[in-house]
């Protein structure tokens, strides 16, 4: 077996610019399925909290929200304290669009970009930064040096803060998910 003490630099299926559509979808819909199981939207709505605190309205930048389903919580979470959330996602790939649109209620105000987080953030489409930038589970898909840029990108562009949720690197998540996965019918 591996060693689980540094990532995998192996490509994922998912990031196949070439992967179907149809299959990206149901990727991204396992993946929000899996976040929902494993309570993966937890440490970043804590976050969210805590910096918004008792403030009314907020402004927020998910790093590659996928099928939109962090963004689609924080929203359900302003909505339910009265806070004005403006919500927006950035994703690499311009699938994810789509698959996140049709996925998020219209009550929802969320904004779903494709590119690139730093064009982004350095053009004024950004609007002068936001209030917090989070990413969930994006980061283990980064090299070394790409994480850095990342942490440094956000540490200049988040007014409020900042918050990185990925993988917990353990032997048990490692050799469970694979039979929770089949068990759940989840791509693999």
């Amino acid at each position: 077996m591996r060693s689980l003490a540094s990532p995998a630099r192996e490509s994922e299926q998912m990031d196949d610019a070439d992967l179907d559509p149809a299959t990206y979808a149901r990727v991204l819909t396992d993946l929000a399925r899996v976040n929902r199981w494993t309570l993966a939207a937890r440490p970043t709505l804590d976050f969210v909290a805590r910096v918004v605190g008792d403030r009314d309205r907020f402004t927020l930048l998910d790093v590659g929200y996928g099928d939109g389903d962090l963004l689609r919580k924080i929203a359900r979470w302003a909505e339910k304290r009265g806070k004005t959330a403006v919500l927006t996602g950035i994703d690499m790939n311009a699938k994810s669009a789509r698959i996140a649109w049709s996925a998020t209620p219209d009550r929802h105000d969320i904004e779903f970009l494709t590119g690139d987080y730093r064009e982004h953030l350095e053009s004024g489409e950004a609007r002068g930064g936001y209030d917090l930038i989070v990413s969930s589970l994006v980061a283990h898909h980064m090299s070394h040096d790409q994480l850095i840029d990342f942490l440094r990108a956000m540490e200049r562009h988040a007014r409020l803060g900042w918050h990185i949720n990925d993988l917990h690197r353990h032997r048990f998540a490692y050799l469970g998910y694979p039979l929770l996965a089949r068990a759940m019918g989840w791509h693999r």
